[in-house]
């Protein structure tokens, strides 16, 4: 308690005695689809008249004193702060919020919580945040406890790095790879582990959570059909990739992990533009995926379980995912074979899902923001 007062107290004491520059700090969360990271470098191929900077949130250590001080100090330079995981609140500064994702589980207020308490929240104190359209704004100002007229349907900075022309060659580099006639299949899942709570029951014993799963016939399937299986964990999740026993060959699969992402200097969103087919089950990256109007596969493992421990926004959840549901090895397999070859399977349900969510569809979501964020350095 004695340090979160000393850590209050210093965050108000730095935002009155140092002056704001003319000045945007962007708050980047890492790699992993970093809406701040994709608007910082838009922004900086402008010519503009006024500073930005980026930061990297994770870089300091926050629970130390010498680490929060660094931290709060160098926010506080800035007339405006753009974040992707919640407002930071400083007197004398604006705040832009950019977050991070469009959510089917639920979320913040929405959230199933056993010890549920008053809700606090800082939402009520940001000065904008960006909206990917009216239905979006309608969720997650109930998620945030916000006012919905704060929000401003732009879209999201790193969907515009989905049109990006030169995703699959990057792909392919990060991969090592050569196969440039290969499909790409893309698993990015959502966490169960890693968020205080353990949520839904995923057996670990394989990637997909399957019941059963031979990794040999997958294995096989991949080297027969000419498939590159890439996946990407939450971040929450990566530090529990060791407890997955039955893996895939790494002469098939490849582990896009936040560390490859850090090292090759890429965002997952410069990649994801280069991929085929997304299997995923309740993670809010399909959403983002609907713009390139390729195929996704659902594999909804836990969907009982995770429905009682954490909640959706939306359901039922068949009407909210426009492609296939697996929970079988075989179906799995099947349906991929589906999806990659006709293309007007789920097509329908697709297009129809993206015009809901996605107000724009044009990869100008970084000019719209940009023209907001320069309104509040005003």
């Amino acid at each position: 308690m004695i340090k979160k007062i000393s850590f209050f107290i210093l965050k108000h004491f730095y935002s009155r005695v140092i002056s704001p520059k003319n000045k945007i700090v962007f708050i980047s969360e890492g790699h992993s689809g970093c809406n701040s990271r994709a608007q910082f470098t838009y922004t900086k191929t402008k010519e503009i008249s006024y500073e930005i900077e980026l930061i990297d949130s994770k870089k300091y250590d926050k629970s130390s004193f010498t680490g929060f001080c660094s931290f709060i100090k160098k926010l506080c330079e800035a007339k405006v702060l753009a974040s992707t995981h919640g407002p930071i609140i400083l007197k004398g500064r604006k705040t832009f919020d950019f977050w991070h994702s469009v959510h089917l589980k639920a979320t913040g207020a929405m959230e199933i919580k056993k010890n549920r308490g008053r809700i606090k929240t800082d939402w009520d104190y940001v000065d904008g945040l960006a909206s990917y359209s009216s239905f979006y704004t309608t969720s997650m100002s109930a998620c945030f406890l916000s006012d919905p007229h704060k929000f401003k349907i732009t879209g999201v900075p790193r969907n515009d790095l989905l049109y990006n022309t030169d995703s699959r060659e990057k792909l392919l580099k990060v991969l090592k790879s050569k196969r440039t006639d290969a499909k790409v299949l893309f698993f990015a899942p959502t966490f169960r582990l890693g968020y205080g709570e353990d949520q839904g029951n995923k057996d670990f014993s394989n990637i997909f959570g399957l019941e059963k799963f031979d990794s040999s016939l997958f294995n096989k399937f991949l080297k027969e059909n000419n498939h590159i299986f890439v996946y990407k964990l939450h971040p929450n999740e990566e530090p529990f990739l060791g407890q997955y026993i039955n893996n895939i060959d790494p002469e098939f699969s490849f582990n896009l992990s936040n560390t490859v992402l850090e090292k090759e200097n890429l965002d997952l969103y410069e990649v994801l533009g280069g991929v085929d087919l997304l299997i995923t089950d309740y993670s809010g990256i399909y959403f983002d995926f609907l713009l390139l109007n390729r195929p996704c596969v659902f594999c909804p493992i836990d969907l009982e379980a995770y429905t009682k421990n954490r909640g959706f926004l939306m359901d039922p959840y068949d009407d909210w995912t426009p492609g296939p549901k697996v929970y079988g090895q075989s179906d799995l397999q099947e349906e991929i074979d589906k999806s990659i070859s006709d293309k007007r399977y789920f097509e329908e349900d697709r297009l129809r899902l993206n015009r809901i969510i996605n107000h724009f569809h044009d990869g100008r979501s970084r000019s719209r923001i940009q023209s907001e964020l320069e309104k509040l350095l005003l």
